[in-house]
């Protein structure tokens, strides 16, 4: 075996009392101690992936047919918190289920990124007062290439993210403290969260060149907020393409130079606007694919360059 391994050792059987059983080892067939985890050894399995180079591959499986419920819940009671990854090969084949007495800012935090590949594939699912599903912040160094705090060149896909109390952000992206550049994004399903998809950049870091893809926001009061009136301009260069179906607003666009395909229906209620081009937008070429909203495009920026083609 040329990686850590962690694989459920009893079933979840979608109870969290009594909690399946976890086991992570190491390359060697040893069994690494996680005693006193919160994360029932994920933690502990990323961080001795990330300390000593090896790529990471955690087994669940699928939902029993035998009896319809999830064998393979990892139950946290603290936030995951990876650190910085070059060249890393991650996998997650298990729900993470955020819970516990003491909710926090974000269930799961990524810092600095570069080449590599990150396939989470299971539900994260996060207990009302938490703040955040998963959040992209680089704020140190990476291992290697000095070149951070950055996220970069690399591919990550997320499953359905659920916050399960209707607050908070599923997904943000927070490039105030390090660049977010040039990466592919496969998202599924962002749920339930008061946003979605949040981006933000700051005066001297970027948000840029990066390719989102994102099938299925709903459940959420914004589908995307893709930067903010102080930081738009640093939002830029990016291509979406998404679906949506708000309670308000499909997306809030506040960058430049970006392309959209773009979909908004109304199968959750009846949002007010598919989206807001705001004060500083310019360069924006929007593809709208479908639009069951009564205002279509609130066109807020003041400026002629934006192209919206629509059916």
């Amino acid at each position: 075996m040329s990686h850590v391994q962690m694989s459920r050792l009893t079933d979840s059987r979608n109870d969290t009392n009594p909690w399946g059983t976890w086991e992570v080892r190491k390359p060697d067939g040893t069994v690494l101690t996680t005693t006193g985890s919160t994360t029932q050894g994920l933690q502990e399995a990323i961080n001795y992936a990330c300390e000593h180079g090896f790529d990471l591959k955690v087994s669940g499986g699928q939902v029993c047919h035998k009896n319809g419920q999830n064998p393979a819940i990892i139950m946290c009671t603290s936030r995951l918190v990876i650190p910085p990854l070059e060249l890393a090969n991650i996998e997650v084949g298990a729900t993470l289920n955020f819970c516990g007495p003491s909710p926090q800012a974000e269930a799961v935090i990524f810092d600095s990124i570069m080449a590599s590949r990150i396939i989470f594939s299971g539900q994260i699912v996060v207990s009302a007062g938490w703040g955040c599903g998963v959040k992209f912040k680089p704020r140190t160094e990476l291992p290697c290439d000095q070149n951070g705090p950055i996220i970069t060149a690399s591919k990550i896909n997320l499953p359905s993210v659920i916050m399960t109390g209707g607050t908070g952000v599923c997904i943000d992206f927070d490039a105030q403290l390090g660049g977010i550049s040039g990466n592919i994004f496969e998202i599924l399903e962002p749920n339930n969260g008061a946003i979605g998809i949040r981006v933000t950049a700051s005066a001297t870091t970027l948000f840029d060149g990066n390719h989102l893809v994102i099938r299925e926001i709903h459940a959420c009061t914004t589908g995307i907020v893709a930067g903010n009136l102080a930081h738009g301009a640093r939002v830029l260069g990016n291509t979406w393409t998404c679906s949506i179906c708000p309670k308000s607003i499909g997306a809030e666009i506040f960058g430049q130079n970006e392309r959209w395909s773009i979909s908004v229906d109304d199968r959750e209620g009846t949002p007010a606007c598919g989206f807001t081009l705001n004060p500083g937008a310019c360069h924006q070429i929007i593809d709208v694919l479908r639009h069951d909203v009564p205002l279509m495009c609130n066109d807020a920026s003041g400026n002629a360059t934006n192209v919206v083609n629509a059916p």
